[in-house]
């Protein structure tokens, strides 16, 4: 039997949607605590104008969608629930930070 992070209960993948446009601080914060926090979850990033490409490059990510514009929040969700397999779904916003393990 594999250990687990306490906490963390043992669940299928989770596909995880993410917006980016701008913001890269922020954006980093966040991907670093999802980290700390978040396993088993597969990475599905809509890019709607993020600047650091070296920084994209790194993200262990499942789908990749890049907007030549801006094409808004909504527009951009829906575009990762097109890709996006599983009985749920998590969409979480480039500036949010989650503490709790397992959440």
């Amino acid at each position: 039997m594999e250990p687990r992070k306490k906490g963390i209960a043992k669940r299928d993948s989770v596909p995880i949607i993410v917006v980016l446009f701008h913001r890269e601080k922020e954006t980093r914060q966040m991907f670093k605590q999802l980290e700390k926090v978040t396993g088993n979850y597969s990475l599905i990033i809509v890019n709607n104008g993020f600047d650091d490409r070296d920084f994209l490059e790194s993200l262990n990510t499942e789908h990749y969608i890049e907007n030549e514009v801006n094409v808004g929040t909504i527009k951009a969700i829906n575009q990762g629930l097109d890709v996006a397999e599983g009985k749920y779904i998590a969409v979480l916003h480039a500036d949010l930070l989650i503490f709790e393990e397992g959440w």
